[in-house]
This record gives C-alpha cells, structure tokens and sequence, in this order.
C-alpha cells in the first residue's frame, strides 16, 4: 500500500541548480530519517504583487460573466 510521505522538518539551503539559477533545493527530513530533495522554482513575487494578481483576476472574470448575460 502507497503511502503519501509528510515531511516533519523543510530545510531550505542556498544550494541553486547550476544549469537554472531560478530554482533552488529544499531538503525535507521525514520522522523515518529519509532525506528527500525537491527542487522548486524560486519564488520572486512578493505577497503584495500575488495579492495584485488576484483581484485583478477576479476583475477580470466578472467581466467575463457579465459580457454573457
């Protein structure tokens, strides 16, 4: 039987990809000792311009619902 592994402890190193400087490595540590690796794209967007991104969305597909009415 699968089961899904939750980490218990991230640890985010500075170590980037040589090859993508975007993108950098997070160490997960589970309660069994195993050390997972996961590399994730950096994340640049500040809380502020997410924020931005959404209600603009949210403009934007009112809209959208209101042109097919």
């Amino acid at each position: 039987m699968l089961r899904k592994i939750r980490p218990t402890k991230t640890i985010r190193t500075n170590e980037y990809n040589e090859e993508d400087q975007s993108k950098y490595t997070e160490q997960y540590t589970h309660n069994t000792g195993l050390i997972l690796f996961c590399i994730k794209e950096k994340d640049e967007e500040t809380k502020e311009e997410r924020k931005e991104k959404k209600e603009n969305l949210y403009n934007d597909q009112s809209v959208f619902n209101n042109q097919q009415d």
